[in-house]
């Protein structure tokens, strides 16, 4: 997570960290990196790779959820349960075709489906309340059960956008996510912003 309280030498050494991972992963996987191997990239002691993680598998994981963070504050959430509009989703989807960090992350399909679910995370609130809109009645634990359903395809195809590339487009992803959201709450599939 970022730090605003970090002084210029921690923010400049945990960049070096975070590349030299990066580096390293095109190299070979992640459980054969080790702390000596990010230290010798990022020309920094073992003390200092110490001070900010734990081991590499902590350093991958900071290191992602501080780029699911930046993807969340670059993408206000707009949405209300009154209508379905996914141009918050949409956002983040272009948001993410234009970030290095994250083209460099969906190379490594081992962890595209948990990077999938921490994208999509805020957007749980949203369609659970999608749910009780479109389904009035709908009981505390069928909204539940609707919305991880929804959850788990809409993670789905995200990893599968992740694991091809991002190579198709942003504009056919939304319309499926926004056609199998529809589908399973019986609502109408047109985007709000073509109403």
């Amino acid at each position: 997570m970022k730090n605003p309280f970090l002084d210029r030498r921690s923010r400049y050494s945990i960049h070096a960290i975070q590349q030299a991972l990066f580096e390293m992963l095109e190299k070979k996987p992640l459980d054969q990196i080790t702390v000596v191997d990010i230290c010798n990239t990022a020309d920094v002691n073992r003390g200092t790779f110490y001070k900010y993680y734990r081991d590499v598998p902590d350093l991958y994981d900071k290191t992602e959820d501080e780029l699911v963070e930046q993807i969340h504050s670059l993408v206000p959430d707009t949405a209300t349960n009154e209508r379905m509009d996914t141009s918050p989703l949409k956002n983040v989807l272009q948001v993410l075709t234009t970030s290095s960090e994250f083209t460099f992350i969906t190379k490594h399909h081992v962890y595209s489906d948990r990077l999938a679910q921490k994208i999509l995370a805020n957007s749980t609130p949203y369609i659970r309340g999608l749910t009780k809109t479109y389904r009035p009645g709908i009981s505390e634990q069928e909204s539940v059960l609707l919305t991880e359903y929804i959850m788990g395809g809409c993670s789905k195809i995200v990893t599968y956008w992740l694991n091809s590339g991002m190579e198709i487009p942003v504009d056919v992803i939304e319309k499926t996510m926004v056609e199998m959201i529809a589908h399973s709450l019986n609502a109408d599939a047109a985007p709000a912003s073509s109403r």
